[in-house]
This record gives structure tokens, sequence and C-alpha cells, in this order.
């Protein structure tokens, strides 16, 4: 935060009022999509156990397995905007003042873009997910990077907490799985 309030090339500084909706925006959306993400994960592992194996093996699952995990939550459900230009979309026309919404999880399960959409694949390469935390990244590495470092985190630590010598065997898989995230995510 403290880089953001320096002067830019030109000498000029964020207004105080820009900063402060900047700020509350960066909170919300940070813990709004990490929260929902962990626990979209979480719901993976408990209906994909599989993916537990490969998050213990750790390697190269630790390059991709955040940003799977923000596609298979899609934390953010759409967005409403209203058209600025006239422009043609996939066939249909689209005209300046039209409103237009864009389904967040749709997108992140179209079969054109992605093998298999509705399974979790830790491994997933390109993941060109349409998640907001991704379109972020073209704008702010800050404001993409919290989700995906939150999640990475947690997901890092959950592998360890929940091995069957860390959990009573009593308990169904999701109780494991869900013992051990709240024990893991306290790096978020």
């Amino acid at each position: 935060l403290h880089l953001i309030l320096q002067p830019g090339p030109d000498g000029s500084v964020m207004p105080e009022n820009e900063f402060r909706n900047f700020f509350c925006l960066l909170v919300a959306a940070g813990n709004d999509t990490t929260r929902y993400s962990i626990a979209a994960g979480i719901q993976a592992l408990a209906h994909q156990p599989e993916l537990l194996a490969q998050m213990q093996a750790g390697g190269a699952v630790w390059e991709t397995a955040a940003d799977e995990i923000i596609r298979w939550g899609s934390a953010t459900t759409y967005f409403r905007r209203t058209a600025t230009q006239n422009f043609e979309f996939h066939g249909r026309q689209v005209k300046e003042g039209d409103k237009v919404i864009l389904w967040w999880a749709s997108g992140n399960r179209d079969e054109r873009v992605f093998d298999d959409p509705f399974r979790v694949n830790l491994f997933r390469t390109p993941n060109r997910h349409m998640s907001p935390s991704a379109k972020a990244a073209r704008m702010s590495a800050l404001a993409c990077g919290l989700p995906g470092l939150r999640c990475g985190c947690c997901s890092k630590n959950l592998p360890n907490a929940s091995s069957p010598s860390n959990l009573p065997e009593t308990r169904s898989f999701s109780d494991r799985i869900s013992s051990a995230a709240s024990k893991s995510c306290r790096c978020a």
C-alpha cells in the first residue's frame, strides 16, 4: 500500500478518497474471492479424493493449483454492464446502451476453452479462467495475487494437516478435509 501512495512519474499522487475506495475494494474483493475459492477447493477435494494425493506429492502442482481452484470456485456470479459502443459478439449485435451480463461460472465451464471443465484438474495449463482475479492481473498484480497467494498458502498446508497421522480415522473424508482446512488456512 505504501507504493500505491507514492508519486507517479509525473509527480501526481492518488487522492485520499480514491485511495480509500481502492483499499475497501481490495479488502472486500480479496476476502470474498479467497474465502469462496478455499471453500470450493475443499468441496472439490471431498468429491475428488485423488486431488489430495496430487497435493501431497507436491512439485509442479503448486504452479497451477491456485488458478484452478479459483476457476473452479468462480466466486463472482455475474457482472452486468452497459455497452458504451456498438459491437458484435458471437454473431450477435450489441448496441450502445444495451445491458449485457457476463456469467463467470459459465465462462469458467466453457467446453470450447477447457478440457473436461466440470472436473478440477490441478495441473490445468494453460488456465485461461474468467475469474475477476485473473482479469485484475492485467490491471494490478496486487489485486490478482492476493486470492492466489492465500489459496496457494492454504493448499500447500492442507495435505500435511489432513494426513491420516494428524486426524482420527473414524471421521469421513469430508469431515477430515474440513477439519484440516480450518487448521491449515491460518496463513491466509
